[in-house]
């Protein structure tokens, strides 16, 4: 405990994890919401609130005495309740993992985090600005129901009566009441009605009245120059009508047969001329050399189809770190130096929309049981559905309990480690605040995390593109050296993954698994768990906020950038260790599989194996040919026989190991590599470095394959924080 004083201002004496609290004798006074200056990160004034913006966020009581002494306290009392402990209050068993980070540890915790940031999702989908939508207009409503003849509401709110027919005429000459039914009326007054548009009810018009001239008069000098004949159509029969009778049966008016007729007579093929009310041309449209210039900014910036959802959707995607503000700032400069008007930022917003682009937010395992439960808010639901998230919930809660579990055994047993993993998102090369970064296409950096529960000892792999892919072999490869560092003591090891079939929750995962069980000295059992799809929260995703908070600020020009920033990034404890792979290193464990495990499907009960239900992989070093696997959490293990092969003999080759998947760099795509020389010649990237992207290997096919596609955007949210920090 520290207490400091000064002339102007008292300070509180506190310890880790008060509020570090400045006031001053006029009242004016802040509060620090970081650490006080006693603790790791230091109390930082700058980074205060004052009692204004923080009085609504916390229950306070102030006592005055001659210090101006305040004192904040919890609702809850403490003495009263001696077992009380804050929400926001960690224990020491819960010591933050990554320095100056506040992580959750308990899997209750985690399961809070991942109902929050899913509900949060849902909220931000809620409060999404308001596109423009013109057929949902009040005004585009009102029109549409009158022109169909349907019941709706005008401008002065007065309730205007659907169109139906009127009573029937009474004429003696046609005798139309008795040719036409009031069945007959009503079908032709809604088939009228029913052609919703103007120029088709002139039309029907048009071909229903006859315009002759007048042969007799019944006084003299009469004006009438003509004469109409009316007809109703009917059951492919025209009837003729008075003129009673027709606009009666129509619900219009005399003027609409007059408006109608006087169209047709100024068309040469006496058709009504379209209605040109509301199309002139605006006297502020924006010129087409004007819409030119803003499209081909938005097509400057690289982007990629939907890597997920890519079937389903067109839609293609933009850096993680862009938005609308920041695109439109820099329209505005590339105006200028076009010298050409910018558009507004709502012309241009609406402009993004139309090309159907989006901003990519990368969802780690979206779950569904959101859905499931806003469908059965909505009574949308079925009893499968319901069955089927009864189950998901259960899956969850098993798998959140085994890793309960195993993370206490292994802080009281040290021959057992529980580890997790997990490939962060894509970092970049460069990466930094610099506009042309923007237009320009980077090479992609990749990170898998391992994290140890009971020493807190994070681990990270990093290699770059041209080193490898992110497939399944890379992320064995990864593991494989992390099982090969652990001690000879070791005896155990409790592995937690995510879900994902393409990197973890497939066969080459097992082989390396059993491959790394067979190398290792001391350890006698691993097992593989697999978390629950949508609750797949790990200590190790701590390390991706902890990277992202210290990249933030970082300029990174090349992959040597981002392995001092992984080393430097952890601020309490041990930092991580850092571990560059290349091409080299990586093992080819998928050919590996064939010659060792050419059976991963069938049980020595003769059931079949489906990858894709398995969620839990488990091997025995007393037992080298053999995995066992359980498809639920409740389940007992089933064993498979790996080595069974069906008319041959195994190949000598499996005793030899995998062996290396790469003989050289794997190059670049070409725009990527035009990409990067122009910032190289436009001194975006310093000279220093031009060697290291001039020497790259590059393709000579100009296509883009999916994998390298993928890799030309980021794809990460982490730079987003950044960006928005600095527009703030």
């Amino acid at each position: 405990m520290q207490t400091k004083a000064t002339d102007n201002s008292t300070e509180i004496p506190h310890t880790s994890g008060d509020y570090f609290i400045y006031f001053y004798l006029n009242n004016n006074f802040r509060i620090s919401l970081q650490p006080c200056f006693c603790c790791v990160d230091g109390g930082d004034v700058s980074e205060s609130r004052s009692f204004e913006e923080i009085q609504t966020e916390y229950s306070e009581q102030v006592h005055s005495n001659d210090e101006y002494l305040i004192q904040w306290e919890n609702s809850d009392d403490s003495v009263k309740d001696p077992d009380f402990e804050p929400e926001d209050v960690q224990s020491e068993e819960d010591e933050d993992i990554t320095g100056g980070e506040k992580v959750n540890k308990t899997d209750e915790q985690a399961s809070k985090i991942d109902a929050q940031a899913n509900k949060s999702e849902q909220t931000e989908k809620r409060r999404r600005r308001k596109r423009k939508l013109p057929e949902a207009w009040k005004k585009t409503i009102r029109k549409t129901k009158r022109s169909l003849g349907e019941e709706y509401i005008n401008t002065r709110g007065q309730v205007q009566s659907k169109k139906v027919p009127k009573e029937s005429c009474a004429c003696h000459n046609l005798k139309c009441n008795t040719r036409l039914s009031d069945v007959a009326r009503s079908s032709i007054c809604s088939s009228f009605w029913n052609l919703g548009s103007l120029q088709r009810q002139h039309d029907f018009i048009m071909r229903t009245v006859t315009k002759t001239d007048a042969t007799s008069s019944r006084k003299e000098n009469s004006r009438r120059k003509s004469t109409l004949k009316y007809k109703l159509p009917y059951e492919s029969v025209d009837e003729p009508v008075c003129k009673m009778m027709y606009v009666n049966t129509l619900n219009i008016s005399d003027k609409k047969i007059r408006v109608a007729l006087a169209k047709s007579s100024r068309s040469v093929i006496r058709a009504p001329s379209p209605d040109r009310r509301g199309k002139h041309i605006p006297a502020n449209k924006l010129s087409d050399e004007v819409i030119l210039v803003m499209n081909n900014h938005i097509d400057l910036f690289p982007r990629i189809p939907s890597h997920w959802c890519r079937k389903d959707t067109s839609k293609e995607y933009l850096e993680a770190h862009l938005n609308k503000e920041i695109m439109y700032r820099l329209y505005v400069e590339y105006c200028q130096e076009k010298q050409s008007k910018p558009v507004s930022k709502t012309v241009y917003k609406e402009a993004i929309i139309k090309k159907n682009i989006g901003f990519y937010h990368p969802r780690k395992d979206q779950c569904w049981c959101y859905n499931y439960k806003e469908n059965n808010d909505e009574g949308k639901s079925t009893a499968k559905t319901k069955e089927e998230y009864e189950l998901h919930i259960r899956r969850k809660n098993a798998a959140d309990e085994q890793k309960k579990t195993d993370k206490k055994v292994a802080q009281e047993d040290k021959s057992i480690i529980c580890a997790n993993f997990d490939l962060e998102a894509v970092l970049n090369c460069p990466i930094f605040f610099a506009k042309p970064v923007f237009y320009k296409r980077k090479l992609a950096v990749f990170n898998l995390t391992v994290y140890e529960v009971a020493s807190k000892q994070g681990y990270a792999f990093l290699w770059d593109e041209t080193n490898g892919h992110r497939g399944s072999n890379e992320i064995a490869t990864c593991v494989f050296k992390f099982i090969s560092s652990l001690p000879r003591e070791t005896k155990q090891l409790r592995l937690y993954s995510d879900s994902c079939p393409g990197q973890n929750k497939n066969a080459i995962i097992a082989c390396m698994l059993q491959y790394s069980l067979s190398k290792h000295d001391g350890l006698e059992i691993i097992q593989m768990n697999f978390l629950e799809p949508g609750h797949t929260h790990m200590e190790c995703d701590s390390m991706h906020s902890t990277i992202e908070k210290a990249s933030e600020y970082a300029k990174i020009y090349v992959p040597n950038d981002w392995e001092n920033v992984l080393r430097l990034a952890k601020k309490k404890g041990s930092p991580y260790k850092v571990n560059r792979i290349t091409y080299k290193e990586f093992l080819n464990f998928k050919s590996y599989k064939e010659l060792k495990m050419p059976n991963v499907h069938k049980a020595t009960d003769l059931t079949n194996l489906n990858w894709k239900n398995v969620k839990c992989l488990l091997f025995k070093n007393e037992t080298p040919n053999s995995m066992f696997v359980k498809c639920e959490y409740w389940d007992e293990f089933k064993e498979i026989q790996t080595n069974l092969r069906r008319g041959r003999k195994s190949s000598t080759a499996s005793t030899l190991g995998p062996q290396t998947i790469y003989t050289s760099k794997i190059p670049i795509n070409q725009k990527k590599y035009k990409d990067l020389m122009e910032l190289c010649k436009s001194d975006v990237i310093k000279e220093e470095y031009h060697d290291f992207y001039e020497n790259l290997p590059v393709s000579h096919n100009d296509e883009d394959d999916d994998e390298s596609s993928d890799d030309e955007i980021s794809l990460q949210a982490m730079r987003e924080k950044m960006l928005s920090k600095r527009r703030k």
